[in-house]
């Protein structure tokens, strides 16, 4: 996903308001043709899948931070890595002896 939004120009609708499409950076050399990447279409489907990702690596970010949290209270000797650790927002213990 990163390559296709980051790595991509954007083709807005007649009004210049709208993303419609994306056409991607990459250069392609096919038997002496010269190309761009492929372009997409922003339509509903594809909106909703970045939507599930930004939710995904949202839900990741916040998991990793209450793991760095807890070695960072075990390294500087605050915190035991003996159950006493805060659960994760999924209810999981973040017990990395394990």
């Amino acid at each position: 996903m990163r390559n296709e939004t980051l790595h991509a120009m954007f083709v807005y609708d007649e009004k210049g308001k709208d993303i419609v499409e994306t056409q991607a950076m990459r250069i392609d050399e096919r038997r002496g043709d010269v190309s761009y990447g492929k372009s997409r279409p922003m339509d509903r489907d594809r909106i909703a899948s970045i939507d599930r990702e930004v939710e995904h690596l949202t839900e990741w970010n916040r998991i990793m931070w209450i793991h760095l949290a807890s070695v960072s209270n075990f390294v500087s000797g605050n915190a035991s890595m003996g159950g006493n650790e805060p659960t994760d927002i999924m209810g999981e213990s973040n017990d990395v002896s394990s």
